[in-house]
């Protein structure tokens, strides 16, 4: 089972192996939506230069260690409920 902490550096490696060159991304606390099954977690450059947007999302499941992106297409909400659709879908405990 994965901490918080734990799933935050898988999340900023993961960010990092796809950032460009010299950007370095971080896990911004305060953005991290938790839930039963882990957390949202998302990425932006040190710097925040953005009025009100989050950067890169990720879902971090702690029980399995799954790691997902989620894209910018739809709002994060529906991510989540689709992820969580799913893991109804294979488990009953999550």
């Amino acid at each position: 089972m994965l901490t918080h902490h734990a799933a935050r550096l898988v999340v900023e490696r993961e960010a990092n192996r796809n950032a460009s060159t010299g950007t370095r991304l971080y896990v911004y606390d305060g953005d991290t939506i938790e839930r039963p099954w882990g957390w949202v977690m998302f990425c932006e450059p040190l710097a925040r230069t953005h009025a009100g947007r989050r950067g890169a999302a990720y879902l971090v499941n702690r029980v399995t260690g799954e790691l997902l992106t989620a894209g910018s297409a739809w709002p994060i909400e529906k991510y989540i409920e689709d992820y969580e659709t799913r893991l109804k879908s294979v488990t009953r405990n999550w």
